[in-house]
């Protein structure tokens, strides 16, 4: 059965996470994690990691604890790093998430017992992959990229294997801070909404912290309705990410995922999810990234005639075709990665860099057309 684990950084959420089912928690510390939400720059010593241990062992005397060392880690870092291992083995806890490969050598000449969990925000989406460090570490996180089909061909390793089943799935992210003056704080992690002019209610994430600049998706990987194949995947850690989020959508992920671990549940979880967040909730990438493979597929024995590379909603639309096409025919079909047909007329065709107007194109020649309504977007494959 695998390990609920979650990230738990205060007693507070200590409390809570393991009332709701916790098996692992994961503390961070915002000088050496990237998306720690606790303010304790002040901790130069790493005290809080002997305070919340005490505190989840009391609650719990056999749950199972993890430090985060996950930040890209420069040489300025190395003292602090120091300090920290040396307080988390003062608080009985050995074992270690980095994303940092480099860490993983410091951490077994400091700690030779330790036990090190690989979390890489990005990279490893092969099985290939996977395998090659497993060599190196006990445990490695999988990125949200990462297919069910691909999880399946490590289940030799399955145990050893932990998968995002709830949170926000990361798609920008640098050591940089983007952000800094932007959101008027310097100080501290600061989470910001953002709405996606041409989809109205798709709502990015923006996190600033100390430790560089990320972007979310507008929706949580949720793999509630997943659960029969989530379940024989016999993966050793469901990990939910619910930093920055309420108390009740973390003690809710918790209740739920522990209901499907023992193959219960229902729907109204996900809604209850879906309503504490504001965020749709949907499997991301977990069953597998068809569109990629549809993309360049012929439907219906229709040859693809090219490609909508721009859309401006409103306004106009910038198709690529791949073959000659002497004369525009007097409509088309756009099929979208989302598998909507939509059939359109080419209005007013233009060349999209000379503006002067068409009536056929070329190999690879981009034409300015007519905004579309119905869902139309970048990627969708032409056809006749």
């Amino acid at each position: 059965m695998p390990l609920l684990t979650t990230f738990a950084s205060t007693p507070e959420l200590i409390a809570i996470a393991i009332g709701h089912g916790a098996d692992h928690l994961i503390f961070e510390h915002s000088r050496l994690s990237i998306r720690s939400f606790t303010d304790d720059v002040a901790d130069l010593n790493f005290e809080k990691f002997e305070v919340l241990a005490q505190c989840a062992r009391a609650r719990r005397p056999e749950i199972q604890l993890t430090v985060a060392i996950d930040i890209l880690v420069h040489e300025r870092h190395f003292l602090e790093i120091d300090r920290a291992l040396v307080a988390a083995v003062g608080a009985g806890i050995t074992s270690f998430r980095v994303q940092d490969v480099g860490l993983i050598g410091l951490i077994r000449e400091k700690i030779p017992t330790a036990t090190v969990t690989l979390a890489p925000e990005i990279g490893n989406h092969s099985a290939a992959s996977v395998a090659y460090w497993l060599q190196f570490a006990e445990y490695h996180s999988l990125g949200n990229e990462v297919p069910s089909s691909v999880i399946q061909a490590l289940q030799t390793d399955a145990g050893r294997l932990e998968i995002q089943v709830q949170g926000p799935i990361m798609i920008q992210y640098s050591n940089r801070r983007y952000l800094t003056g932007v959101l008027g704080e310097t100080d501290g992690a600061h989470l910001r909404n953002a709405e996606d002019a041409e989809y109205p209610g798709r709502r990015y994430r923006f996190l600033d912290t100390p430790n560089g600049h990320i972007m979310f998706l507008y929706f949580d990987r949720c793999l509630l309705r997943d659960s029969d194949l989530l379940n024989s995947l016999n993966l050793g850690s469901w990990l939910i990410d619910a930093r920055g989020e309420s108390d009740a959508y973390l003690a809710a992920a918790l209740d739920a995922y522990a209901a499907i671990r023992n193959h219960e549940g229902s729907d109204a979880a996900m809604a209850h999810l879906h309503a504490l967040s504001g965020r749709p909730q949907r499997p991301g990438f977990f069953r597998q990234n068809s569109t990629d493979q549809d993309r360049d597929r012929r439907r219906d024995n229709r040859p693809i005639l090219g490609m909508v590379r721009d859309v401006h909603k409103g306004s106009y639309m910038i198709l690529e075709f791949k073959e000659m096409i002497p004369v525009f025919p007097p409509q088309l079909t756009a099929l979208t990665p989302t598998h909507k047909e939509i059939t359109f007329k080419l209005e007013d065709p233009r060349d999209a860099v000379s503006l002067a107007p068409v009536q056929g194109a070329d190999v690879g020649q981009l034409i300015l057309v007519d905004w579309t309504p119905g869902g139309m977007i970048s990627k969708s494959v032409v056809v006749a």
